[in-house]
């Protein structure tokens, strides 16, 4: 079913800044968004069956094949209430119309971005994507608050 943005809304996603940990030089991984034209952290739409862990997981696992739930699981479980970990970057971004998509009016995203530090892994094959370091960050000309984000963290 396609999803229906009405003007001024406020759309909830989820996207994960995966950083490598066994490495000399830490790297971060970056995947081109072709609707966008920009090259950022793999996430997507946090679907109304989802909560945001659920989905950057999801999301992770279909935009580039690499598997994180062992890295953002629930905290603790507490009766009805799930304690999700918190997000690391946490943005409001002004999307105007015709973006992502031509039908889509000026909207609102609000992303919740998770920090996941693991393993160099291999991205699936045919995904634009690559492993960045700190030097190589600027080359790839990511939005200024993923830019300042990654500076402060690699």
């Amino acid at each position: 079913m396609p999803r229906i943005i009405h003007p001024g809304q406020h759309v909830l996603t989820a996207s994960v800044f995966l950083i490598t940990n066994n490495e000399p030089v830490r790297r971060v991984l970056l995947r081109f968004h072709p609707k966008l034209g920009r090259w950022l952290q793999p996430g997507g739409h946090v679907e109304s069956d989802q909560d945001p862990i659920t989905a950057v997981v999801e999301e992770c696992d279909c935009e580039v094949g690499i598997d994180i739930s062992a890295y953002l699981k629930p905290i603790i479980t507490l009766g009805d209430v799930v304690v999700l970990p918190p997000p690391v970057h946490l943005t409001t971004i002004h999307i105007p119309a015709g973006k992502p998509n031509p039908e889509d009016p000026e909207h609102y995203m609000v992303d919740m971005g998770y920090l996941v530090h693991l393993p160099h892994q291999e991205v699936r094959a045919g995904v634009q994507a690559d492993w960045v370091d700190k030097f190589s960050l600027r080359k790839y000309d990511p939005p200024q608050d993923v830019l300042v984000f990654l500076e402060h963290h690699l």
